[in-house]
């Protein structure tokens, strides 16, 4: 996409596109898109606010693109079925993330396009690259086994073999092996501190998620939540006004 007015811009959304249908989370969508494509994005020239936004609206995608878990709160809340649901979120999902590209490339066309405004050198190295089939190809075939994980957690996902946790956990330990087996980026230090993280965000996690059981199981044994829900059905108002 380098010769498109806003080919980054558009490349990113793709990108967030691809990765809401693995994790199902906006925000999750924008942390991990966001970390890579706005410095590359700003080094290219690309003002802050098509940087952000971009990468703001890619990730409005994760709560339409299945797996969501909004979509899943939403089923389970009305009693509705979840795969129905999934199902109706895909071709608004990839519409609307159709309409964001093409508003992307209009804007920036209109914008005049950003180019990299770093030396003419890098130019040159971009033109060789380009002429260089071999750098290419073999720059596709080192991209390749990702792409077949990302396939096959999709595959998992939609084709009921595993739940998303399930999912989630497979994908995770095959990127490690790929990474030390493929890519060869084998160093006890980073996986040290990439474990511990991991170990750190999730017991944060579970220990917000066991808080708010113990929170909720207080309000039902005091009848808090009884009590407020007799008061919201014995208001004389319509559902718009109480929503309001």
């Amino acid at each position: 996409m380098g010769k498109l007015p806003g080919g980054l811009a558009v490349s990113n959304i793709g990108a967030c596109s691809i990765f809401a249908a693995l994790s199902g989370s906006s925000p999750a969508t924008c942390a991990a898109i966001g970390k890579m494509g706005i410095p590359e994005m700003r080094m290219r020239g690309y003002p802050d606010g098509v940087a952000a936004g971009c990468i703001a609206a890619g990730g409005t995608l994760g709560i339409l693109i299945p797996p969501s878990v909004t979509m899943i709160i939403y089923g389970i809340s009305t009693e509705t079925s979840i795969g129905r649901l999934f199902i109706a979120g895909v071709v608004p999902g990839f519409m609307l993330a159709g309409l964001f590209m093409i508003w992307t490339m209009i804007a920036c066309k209109m914008a005049g396009g950003y180019n990299n405004p770093m030396a003419e050198s890098v130019e040159r190295l971009k033109e060789n690259v380009k002429q260089n089939v071999d750098t290419n190809l073999k720059a596709l075939v080192r991209v390749l086994p990702f792409l077949g994980v990302v396939a096959g957690i999709l595959f998992a996902l939609y084709g009921g073999v595993a739940t998303p946790s399930e999912a989630a956990g497979v994908g995770a330990f095959l990127c490690l092996a790929l990474a030390i087996l493929i890519y060869r980026m084998w160093q006890l230090g980073p996986i040290k501190l990439i474990m511990r993280d991991s170990l750190r965000e999730s017991v944060m996690i579970m220990l917000v998620i066991a808080t708010a059981e113990v929170f909720a199981y207080a309000l039902s044994s005091l009848f808090i939540t009884q009590t407020v829900a007799a008061a919201i059905a014995d208001l004389e108002v319509n559902r718009w006004a109480l929503m309001g």
